[in-house]
């Protein structure tokens, strides 16, 4: 692929701000043990993995049927979890962990991005805040994401920073040519393989992506690579997507 957009010249790279958030982290034990991965997990799993959080965390919410009520629970059992001297130095362990990985790979990462998906960095957030979970399970909302103690650091970020920018620059672009908001969803997972390629000096290891996506991750690799530039790319796998009937629901 040639790069051909027109890059602004930026100072200032956008920062990570690495940090716990206690609401996020009662609602994301709530989101492990009661919603099912929307993807699908390696191995056939069909639940996320706890983690870190609590083992009795699932028996105490089991019976609770009203969501906020059940989070009422799960904060009392986090307020306690807590107070306890291991939990604190591990979030403060994997905190600074994180801040020494991020940075060994930030300006780097910027600058392959914006080349990857043709967005200058100066459009790109100027905030990103990453949180600490005790779950496997690692959303992102706008321009924040969570991360645990099982993951390199910098690869998750690395990886939710991408689906932020792409999402960000081009969702709109999608739906006008006709994806819904659920072969969106398809569409950026699979476009993480884009990162094996472009990122492969700055990842731990391989973005490795959930299983039913695998012959269109090879796909989409081979397409980006045979592109012009990102929306020649964009317009090309979109095809491909909408011919898949399971992402039309």
């Amino acid at each position: 692929m040639s790069i051909n957009f027109n890059k602004q010249e930026i100072t200032h790279l956008p920062e990570v701000i690495i940090e716990f958030n206690e609401d996020w982290e009662i609602d994301n034990w709530y989101d492990t043990v009661k919603k099912d991965p929307k993807f699908g997990l390696s191995g056939g799993k069909t639940k996320w993995g706890l983690g870190d959080i609590p083992s009795d965390v699932p028996d105490i919410i089991a019976d609770i049927t009203d969501e906020n009520s059940a989070k009422e629970v799960l904060k009392k059992r986090l307020e306690s979890e807590l107070e306890k001297s291991e939990r604190k130095e591990l979030i403060k362990n994997e905190i600074n962990k994180a801040k020494e990985r991020w940075n060994n790979v930030a300006e780097s990462y910027f600058n392959l991005l914006s080349d990857m998906i043709e967005i200058p960095i100066a459009q790109f957030e100027k905030q990103y805040f990453a949180y600490f979970t005790f779950s496997t399970r690692c959303p992102f909302f706008k321009n924040t994401f969570m991360f645990n103690s099982r993951l390199n650091f910098a690869d998750n970020a690395i990886h939710e920073i991408m689906y932020i920018e792409f999402l960000k620059a081009y969702k709109e672009y999608c739906l006008k040519k006709g994806l819904n908001d659920n072969q969106i969803d398809h569409l950026k997972e699979i476009l993480t393989v884009l990162l094996n390629d472009s990122m492969k000096g700055l990842l731990s290891r391989p973005d490795n992506g959930y299983t039913k996506h695998q012959e269109l991750r090879v796909k989409a690799l081979e397409l980006y690579k045979n592109s012009k530039n990102f929306v020649e790319f964009l317009d090309k796998i979109i095809t491909v997507i909408k011919l898949e009937n399971y992402f039309n629901q």
